[in-house]
């Protein structure tokens, strides 16, 4: 029995650390004769396994696309790992390249207030691919984008400012107040997003007073907007430079990576 032999049979083990790790060594491999064995362990008794088959379908999903019902299997599962909001991110971008009723399925995700957070917001970033590259497609879901401004996570909200911005959809300007105050950094950070990707040629006065923010959560924000979507001149330049030499080094591992990150584009 050869390598690859004894790595499948290794997925009937009755040990779920077994199975696991012939997952993990058959994923390496890319071998793609392996899908519907690793298909079956979705709904094995261990999470670590189940988890591990996630993984394995979603990045040989290009090479063997998968059935709706399957990605939605996917999706559903719950995961173990500190990293599993990646996995569900990739799974919904599969999903929403299923047409209307994979964007239907995230919809009803995005909707579902009693889903963890993560996937929620992975929900909503694969929903968000489709609508920044074909915004034409998808006009009837503005309202209802523009409503989850009005949710209770606060990270939803944060994620569509960022996509309205990528959609250069303007915002009441009582949501404009609400949001550049916001008590909450993540959401002030993710307007100086917003702002910067909705008119990124007057928004600089801004965002060089979110450079000022009592949070550096919020000043890393302000660093990367300007960084990404700005078109500085040379006046602005300068006093970018001389703010980011002020805050430098802060006590956020954040902050000063994304001072440094802006000063090496400078």
């Amino acid at each position: 029995m050869n390598v690859p032999e004894r790595l499948i049979s290794a997925l009937d083990s009755d040990d779920p650390l077994i199975v696991s790790a012939a997952i993990v060594a058959l994923q390496e491999m890319g071998n793609p004769a392996v899908i519907d064995n690793i298909k079956a362990l979705l709904s094995h008794t261990s999470s670590d396994v189940r988890v591990r088959a996630l993984r394995y379908l979603v990045i040989h999903a290009e090479k063997t696309p998968l059935p709706l019902n399957v990605l939605t299997t996917c999706f559903a599962l719950e995961a173990p790992f500190g990293d599993e909001a990646f996995y569900h991110a990739d799974c919904a971008m599969l999903i929403a390249n299923q047409g209307n009723n994979g964007i239907e399925y995230l919809v009803q995700q995005i909707d579902n207030t009693q889903l963890a957070s993560f996937k929620r917001r992975a929900a909503l970033d694969g929903l968000g691919s489709m609508l920044i590259a074909a915004p034409e497609n998808y006009q009837h879901r503005l309202d209802w984008l523009q409503q989850l401004l009005h949710d209770a996570d606060h990270y939803i909200i944060g994620d569509v400012l960022w996509l309205l911005g990528k959609l250069k959809i303007p915002l009441e300007n009582g949501l404009v107040t609400r949001f550049q105050h916001h008590s909450f950094p993540f959401i002030r950070g993710r307007y100086l997003d917003y702002l910067s990707l909705v008119d990124n040629n007057n928004a600089f006065p801004q965002l060089l007073r979110g450079l000022s923010d009592d949070s550096d959560l919020v000043k890393a924000f302000a660093v990367d907007a300007i960084d990404d979507y700005c078109d500085l001149t040379p006046a602005q330049k300068v006093a970018f430079v001389q703010v980011l030499r002020e805050l430098f080094p802060s006590k956020s591992n954040d902050l000063n990576q994304a001072i440094t990150t802006a000063l090496a584009h400078l």
